[in-house]
C-alpha cells in the first residue's frame, strides 16, 4: 500500500479566494465613500440653493411692498374706464391705495374700502369730476381727482371731444370731424 503522506495545511494567504473576496470589499467602501461623499456634497448645494432662493424671495417681497407703497400712505393708482361717456352709461372708477384706514369717494355712494386694486360702477348723468381721499392712522391725508366727460347724443354724433384718447390709428385720407359750431343749442336729447 501506498503510504499516506501528512496532508500539509495550506496556509491560509495561499487561497485565491481570499484575495478575491478582499479586493472585492476594498472595491465595495472605496464605492461606498465615493457615493457618500456625492450625497453629501448634493446635500450642501440643496441648502445653499435653498438659502438663495428665500433670500431672493425675500428681496423680491421687500421689493412688492415698496411698490405698494412701503410704509408710506399712497394712492397707487385712481382712474376711470372709459373717460368718456353718453348720457346713462356705467363707468368704471378704479383705485389702488397703500396703507389707508379710510377711503372716501365723492360724489357716489357706493361702499369704498382700502384696497391695492378695486373699482366701483357709477352712472353720471352730467360731466364729473371725483375725488378720491385716503387717511391712515395718524389723520395723514392724500388726494387724486379725476374727470369723466359725459357727452350728450347730438355731441357723439356730430363732434369729437379734444380730450377723448386716441385708441384707434388715424386712417389715411379721412379728417378729423369738426366741432359743432356755437351757433347750435348744447341741451340734451
Amino acid at each position: 500500500m501506498l503510504a499516506q503522506t501528512d496532508p500539509q495545511k495550506k496556509s491560509a494567504f495561499k487561497n485565491p479566494f481570499v484575495y478575491s473576496w478582499a479586493a472585492l470589499v476594498l472595491a465595495a467602501l472605496i464605492v461606498g465613500w465615493i457615493l457618500f461623499s456625492r450625497w453629501q456634497e448634493n446635500r450642501g448645494i440643496e441648502k445653499r440653493t435653498k438659502e438663495e432662493r428665500a433670500q431672493k424671495q425675500q428681496e423680491q417681497d421687500r421689493a412688492a411692498l415698496e411698490q405698494f407703497g412701503g410704509k408710506e400712505l399712497a394712492i397707487q393708482n385712481f382712474y376711470a374706464t372709459p373717460a368718456v361717456i353718453r348720457r346713462g352709461e356705467t363707468v368704471q372708477l378704479c383705485y389702488g391705495v397703500a396703507n389707508a384706514k379710510t377711503v372716501k369717494l365723492e360724489p357716489q355712494s357706493n361702499p369704498v374700502w382700502p384696497s391695492y386694486s378695486r373699482c366701483v360702477d357709477v352712472t353720471p348723468t352730467k360731466s364729473t369730476t371725483y375725488t378720491l381721499t385716503i387717511a391712515d392712522a395718524a389723520g395723514n391725508t392724500r388726494t387724486q381727482t379725476v374727470q369723466v366727460q359725459v357727452r350728450y347724443v347730438w355731441q357723439t354724433l356730430f363732434c369729437k371731444s379734444p380730450v377723448t384718447p386716441r385708441l384707434t390709428p388715424k386712417i389715411r385720407g379721412i379728417s378729423p370731424r369738426r366741432t359743432i359750431p356755437p351757433q347750435i343749442p348744447r341741451f340734451p336729447l
